[in-house]
């Protein structure tokens, strides 16, 4: 009779121990589900960490490459270069401002010389002739004294009037002797003046 009870009493203290394991073993399961979800998760204080130090190194690299680009930089720090920077930018632009301002002065400065040529024979014989005689007159006493050339130059085009006696063919052999010279024609016209003379213009570069 007393072994009776004494199986019977430590067959309820055996069915507890095996459900404390259970309860045991079921909460190390969920502890360790959880630690995994939460490695899992994205942490943002971690994310935002990795995304400032790539920028940084970024911005870092690109004042290396600006450095590079500055004359007599003295020192390597980021005020330094960026400071030498906009100083060499700002020196750039006066060059160029230079530059375009000479451009267009030159472009729009004309040059004007005028010959005047005395008449031994017809226009064009004086023209080769006589061309840089001393025997020069002034344009009020024009006279009989022809021909009358004019050039101008303005950049890389050259603009030559001439003013003489009016013969036949005298165009052609104008721009012959121009084309001597090596002058590429671009603009030619004849204009009669007077009676017996015409105005020849011709542009060439």
């Amino acid at each position: 009779m007393s072994w009776k009870s004494s199986a019977a009493s430590t067959q309820p203290a055996a069915r507890g121990g095996h459900k404390s394991a259970a309860g045991r073993r079921s909460g190390s399961n969920l502890q360790g589900s959880a630690a995994s979800a939460s490695s899992m998760s994205p942490d943002p204080a971690k994310d935002h960490i990795i995304a400032e130090r790539r920028r940084r190194e970024k911005i870092n690299q690109r004042l290396m490459e600006l450095s590079t680009l500055i004359p007599g930089l003295k020192k390597m720090n980021k005020a330094t270069i960026i400071g030498d920077a906009v100083k060499h930018v700002r020196e750039l632009q006066e060059k160029v401002n230079i530059l375009e301002n000479n451009n267009k002065h030159a472009a729009t400065t004309t040059i004007c010389s005028t010959v005047l040529v005395h008449k031994n024979r017809p226009c064009l014989g004086g023209l080769t002739s006589n061309y840089g005689d001393d025997n020069v007159s002034e344009p009020s006493q024009l006279g009989t004294w022809l021909p009358e050339i004019k050039v101008r130059f303005s950049d890389k085009s050259v603009l030559v009037q001439i003013h003489c006696e009016n013969t036949n063919g005298l165009l052609v052999r104008v721009l012959a002797e121009v084309e001597v010279l090596r002058l590429a024609i671009t603009h030619t016209s004849s204009m009669p003046f007077l009676a017996d003379t015409t105005i020849i213009n011709i542009t060439a570069k």
